[in-house]
């Protein structure tokens, strides 16, 4: 998001209850335009993704980005980079865990 919306990143974050920092980037693109810092939430701790990201999106997101989603989701399983404590969300979702758990749908 542009710098401008630090504070709705941040007021996100702290309605999740994340702990994770707000970042301010420089946008590196070189192409003549004049573009504005960056504001980004990166949430990378298992806990955070199992139990509020995922859950927060899981079968609510629409057109490319519930695909890009779910090719996420596929991707953990498959990456060898993944570490292997992560792909228990990848088995988590293929066993419908999300989808089953009403705790986690509206």
């Amino acid at each position: 998001m542009h710098e401008r919306d630090t504070d709705l990143l941040i007021q996100i974050r702290d309605f999740l209850h994340l702990k994770n920092t707000v970042y301010n980037f420089k946008n590196h693109q070189d192409d003549g335009c004049k573009r504005g810092r960056r504001a980004v939430l990166i949430v990378r701790e298992f806990g955070s993704l199992k139990n509020v990201i995922i859950p927060l999106f899981y079968g609510k997101l629409h057109g490319y980005k519930g695909k890009q989603f779910s090719d996420w989701l596929e991707k953990i399983g498959e990456d060898s980079s993944v570490p292997k404590s992560f792909k228990l969300l990848h088995r988590l979702h293929k066993c419908g865990f999300y989808r089953d758990n009403p705790a986690f749908n509206d």
